[in-house]
């Protein structure tokens, strides 16, 4: 299964930004700020799905393309849906927020389609190590993108932390067993993606 015709998607989506009204401020409405933050957990939930595609992928499991099926079309529903349509025409597709959401899902798109192409044999020495890696960054940004949201502030201050400390584990594990290859540099960014979290972008009122 070839992506490129999703990620043609994704870019000709993100290509949109330069049709929004750029306005001084990227104040979102409160609206698309939560479908922007709804639509990165998406995006960061397929990306874990695609890590443990590449697992099972490595151990010849079969269930493999099942979970790069689901994380196609998760990542196709958050950046090609109605939703990602709306905002743009909307005038949201400038915020710093949004943008952070194209560069993932393209990273994304990326790294799937590496993940899918790669013969399980040719997939590097420390594959594991950097499916482990991918995986405690996402949850570690999704614990961020959660608490952004600012709906349990005492809680949402424990998930910051914690978020934090994974992260930087991550990185830790992703740099032992870093190299040049396409495939690793295609993990790598990312991480590295996931760890740039995007601004806050509301703060919901109680």
């Amino acid at each position: 299964m070839k992506l490129l015709s999703i990620v043609a998607v994704c870019l000709l989506s993100f290509t949109l930004n330069g049709c929004d009204s750029h306005e001084s401020s990227h104040a979102l409405p409160s609206t698309h700020a939560m479908q922007i933050q709804h639509l990165t957990l998406l995006v960061e939930h397929a990306i874990n799905i695609a890590a443990q595609g590449a697992d099972l992928k490595q151990l010849g499991d079969t269930h493999a393309d099942a979970l790069f099926k689901q994380s196609a079309d998760l990542l196709r529903r958050a950046m090609s849906g109605p939703e990602m349509s709306a905002m743009h025409k909307g005038g949201s597709g400038a915020s710093p927020a949004m943008q952070h959401l194209h560069d993932l899902g393209a990273a994304a798109f990326d790294m799937l389609d590496m993940m899918m192409s790669t013969p399980s044999k040719q997939f590097p020495t420390h594959a594991r190590q950097l499916h482990l890696a991918l995986s405690m960054a996402t949850e570690a940004a999704s614990l961020n993108t959660v608490a952004d949201m600012r709906m349990a502030l005492d809680i949402d201050a424990s998930m910051q932390k914690h978020s934090t400390a994974m992260h930087a584990s991550a990185v830790q594990v992703l740099q032992k067993n870093i190299a040049n290859a396409n495939y690793e540099q295609a993990i790598s960014k990312v991480v590295q993606l996931l760890s740039n979290h995007s601004p806050q972008t509301m703060s919901h009122q109680h």
